[in-house]
C-alpha cells in the first residue's frame, strides 16, 4: 500500500504517531503542513526527540518527494478545506473541491467520492 498525494495538516504535532504504522507503509509525495507555521515534525522517536520532514527523508528514507507547502485553505478555523485561488497545489494538479461538498464527519464518504472522480 502506498500512502500518495494527500494533503496532511498538523497543528502543533507530528504528521505521523508510533500507533499510526508510519514504518509498515509506503508514503511518498505528499504535501504536508503544520498550521501553526512552525517547520513541520513529522515523528517523535522513543526518546521524545522531534524528527523533522528533511531528516525524516534523509535519514529514515521516508516519503520521498514529500513537501512541506502551505496548501492555503480558504479557512482552516472554519474547517472550510477549499482551496483558495492562490494554493499552489492547484498548479501541481489538485482539484478544488465544489462548494457543495463539506468535510463534516456524516458527509466523509461524499468527500471521498468527489476526489476519487478527479
Amino acid at each position: 500500500m502506498c500512502f500518495e498525494r494527500n494533503i496532511i495538516v498538523s497543528l502543533k504535532c507530528p504528521i505521523y504517531n508510533p500507533q499510526s504504522g508510519a514504518n509498515t507503509f509506503g508514503a511518498r509525495a505528499n504535501f504536508v503542513w503544520d498550521a501553526s507555521g512552525r517547520d513541520v515534525v513529522m515523528f517523535t522517536d522513543r526518546d521524545g526527540n522531534e524528527i523533522s520532514l528533511e531528516e525524516w527523508q534523509r535519514v529514515y528514507g521516508m516519503d520521498p518527494d514529500t513537501v512541506s507547502v502551505d496548501p492555503a485553505f480558504r479557512s482552516i478555523e472554519k474547517r472550510d478545506f477549499t482551496l483558495d485561488e492562490r494554493s499552489p497545489l492547484l498548479d501541481m494538479g489538485f482539484k478544488r473541491l465544489p462548494e457543495s461538498v463539506t468535510l463534516s464527519a456524516d458527509r466523509m464518504n461524499d468527500v471521498s467520492a468527489v476526489l476519487s472522480e478527479h
